[in-house]
C-alpha cells in the first residue's frame, strides 16, 4: 500500500500540478516630488498578440493605463475575491498610473502569461503528434499494474478487480 502511494504521489507531482507560467511584474510609482503635475506613470509593459494581464495586487489606488491599438483606457484596480480582476488580452500597452498627491510610493504588480509558455502550448492530458505531414504514427494505449511492465491495453471499460491500474499513451513514427 505504501508502494501504492508513493506512485501516485509521485504521478500527482510530475502530471497533475499545474505549471505556474505567470510572470509577475512590479509597476512602481515613486512618491510624489512635492511639486509639478500630480499625474504620474510607471514603467510600461508590452503584451504581443496572445499575452494575457491581470492585476494581482494594487497598494495606494493606483490605476492601471491601459492601451490596445490607439484607443487608451484606464482600470481601477480591485484585487478583492468579490471583485476580480478581468484578463488584458495583448496586443496592448500597460502602465500604473496615478493622478493624485501621494506621499509614499505606490505598487501595482500584474501577473502575465506570455502566448509561448508552456503551460498555454499544451493541455495536462494532451498528447501531440509531431507535425510531420508526410508521416504516419501509431497510437499505442498501455495498461501496468507496477508502473514497470506494460502490455498494449484497448481502450473500453475496465472492472475494479486489480487494485492498481496505470495507463499511459506512446506514439510510434512508422515512417
Amino acid at each position: 500500500m505504501k508502494t501504492l502511494a508513493a506512485a501516485c504521489l509521485i504521478y500527482a507531482l510530475l502530471f497533475c500540478s499545474p505549471c505556474n507560467a505567470a510572470e509577475y511584474v512590479n509597476l512602481i510609482i515613486p512618491p510624489y516630488p512635492g511639486e509639478g503635475p500630480f499625474l504620474m506613470y510607471s514603467q510600461t509593459i508590452t503584451l504581443a498578440a496572445g499575452d494575457a494581464a491581470e492585476v494581482v495586487f494594487s497598494a495606494n489606488g493606483d490605476w492601471l493605463d491601459v492601451q490596445i491599438g490607439t484607443d487608451t483606457f484606464q482600470l481601477e484596480p480591485q484585487t478583492t475575491n468579490q471583485n476580480p480582476q478581468p484578463k488584458i488580452a495583448g496586443p496592448a500597452v500597460l502602465r500604473a498610473m496615478r493622478n493624485r498627491y501621494v506621499l509614499s510610493a505606490t505598487l501595482t504588480v500584474i501577473a502575465i502569461t506570455r502566448a509561448n509558455s508552456a503551460a498555454n502550448v499544451l493541455p495536462a492530458n494532451a498528447v501531440v503528434i509531431p507535425e510531420d505531414a508526410g508521416g504516419q504514427y501509431q497510437v499505442i494505449l498501455e495498461s501496468s499494474t507496477d508502473l514497470l511492465n506494460w502490455a498494449v491495453a484497448n481502450p473500453g471499460t475496465y472492472g475494479g478487480s486489480t487494485p492498481r491500474r496505470f495507463f499511459r499513451t506512446r506514439i510510434v513514427k512508422l515512417n
